[in-house]
């Protein structure tokens, strides 16, 4: 089963988001590079 680990906080000021960049499938680790938190806007991002 492929996996990503990815965390949103909120808190009075605003929002926090981050994800760890490894990337894996079952114990097997595809990438340690890949990018999981993404800005589309000053306000506004995705994970």
């Amino acid at each position: 089963m492929p996996g990503a680990t990815v965390v949103g906080l909120t808190y009075k000021d605003g929002v926090l988001l981050c994800g760890e960049k490894r990337i894996a499938y079952g114990t097997y680790i595809v990438s340690r590079s890949g990018k999981k938190v993404f800005k589309i806007t000053n306000s506004v991002g995705a994970a």
